[in-house]
């Protein structure tokens, strides 16, 4: 299977898909994967550019187009979360994502790269970061921050998740219907969801489905290097 190379490597380098696109297969790559933040107008002179057969699109990253009324800087892709309580968000995020979706099929993509949303608490993540590159894992400090972050992700987790498995279930659905692949991706940040464990607890609901796991390999090597998760368990169990 060809590798393919993220536009997020040199899209902020260019404001049209040509450009974009003729970079990166000057240095060898025929295959990509759409990152967001991408306007509806490259989206269209890609989508032009892919059912020519000059260049083949494996994967588009949620959210892409950026949502309407968002500039770049704003669309992330957790702009709009679909763990969130509040309900005009969440179908917000997903109507977004089922805009993706649309793109991905126009593409001829396989998959959309999902972000499942978060807890909504204090991310102590780069705290802890910070304690690890000064030296202080298995500190008594940092020992007390990660039982802190844990602790309060626990207490918090059940609403989020169960937006996130509501969200997923209608969006598996939309999939299904436009023969695309939903990539439910590891996280960076402690209080994002899924968790390792949630990994597991989505992949047993929708066994079967247009879910599927999505590896982030330096995401992994962060939950390891932080004292989480070991990075080979993720591939082992996923």
């Amino acid at each position: 299977m060809p590798l393919a190379l993220s536009t997020s490597w040199n899209s902020s380098n260019h404001n049209n898909g040509t450009q974009l696109l003729s970079e990166i297969k000057s240095i060898g790559f025929e295959d990509v994967e759409l990152n967001f933040s991408r306007t509806a107008s490259i989206v269209e002179e890609i989508v032009s550019i892919a059912q020519r057969g000059e260049i083949k699109v494996s994967s588009v990253h949620n959210y892409c187009p950026i949502p309407q009324g968002l500039t770049i800087k704003e669309a992330l892709p957790d702009c709009y979360a679909i763990s969130s309580n509040d309900e005009q968000e969440r179908l917000k995020a997903v109507s977004c994502t089922k805009q993706t979706i649309d793109s991905a099929s126009r593409l001829r993509a396989k998959a959309v790269v999902l972000h499942c949303g978060r807890v909504e608490m204090a991310d102590r993540t780069r705290d802890l970061i910070t304690c690890y590159n000064g030296g202080m894992k298995n500190s008594s400090r940092y020992n007390e921050l990660k039982d802190v972050m844990a602790k309060e992700r626990g207490q918090n987790i059940k609403p989020y998740l169960d937006n996130t498995l509501k969200s997923l279930e209608e969006l598996n659905r939309y999939a299904e219907s436009q023969d695309i692949s939903l990539g439910v991706e590891n996280r960076y940040y402690y209080r994002e969801i899924p968790s390792f464990e949630e990994i597991g607890v989505i992949l047993g609901k929708f066994k079967g489905s247009r879910l599927h796991y999505w590896h982030d390999s330096g995401h992994a090597q962060l939950m390891e290097n932080l004292g989480f998760t070991k990075h080979k368990d993720y591939l082992e169990s996923y």
